[in-house]
């Protein structure tokens, strides 16, 4: 009788292993908070240094910079209506791109450079928005 117990109760190696690997929990809520945690670190790294940049420019870039800073932040972060901020931050750039470079004011071969890096910069926004936007639809 005890020789019929034993042979109930043997579990073998591979059930052991099956019953731990089906009863571990994994949390997808601290992947969404790490995500969330890494892009308001990254916003505060990016964001902050180009925010006084603008301001230090002084005139339509101390007015428009913040609110492209801020549209770009909210269209990054994928909330609802993602979509028109993104349009609406490729086009800030493309505006003080423009802005560089049509200004007599910044006539000087660094800013010709930094407007048409800017001008990228929106084509490249509007671009990433738009293939984002029929990436989801």
């Amino acid at each position: 009788m005890n020789h019929v117990r034993f042979a109930e109760n043997k579990t073998s190696q591979s059930d052991l292993t099956m019953k731990y690997a089906t009863t571990r929990f994994a949390s997808a809520r601290s992947n969404a908070a790490r995500e969330r945690w890494c892009m308001s670190i990254l916003i505060i790294v990016v964001g902050l240094p180009a925010l006084l940049f603008f301001l230090a420019l002084g005139g339509m870039f101390a007015l428009v910079g913040p609110w492209v800073i801020l549209s770009g932040i909210q269209a990054a972060r994928k909330r609802p209506g993602w979509q028109v901020l993104g349009i609406i931050t490729g086009g800030g750039f493309l505006f003080l791109g423009a802005t560089t470079l049509l200004l007599p004011i910044h006539a000087g071969c660094l800013d010709l450079m930094c407007g048409v890096a800017v001008l990228l910069l929106g084509l490249g926004y509007l671009a990433i928005t738009l293939f984002m936007m029929r990436k989801t639809f």
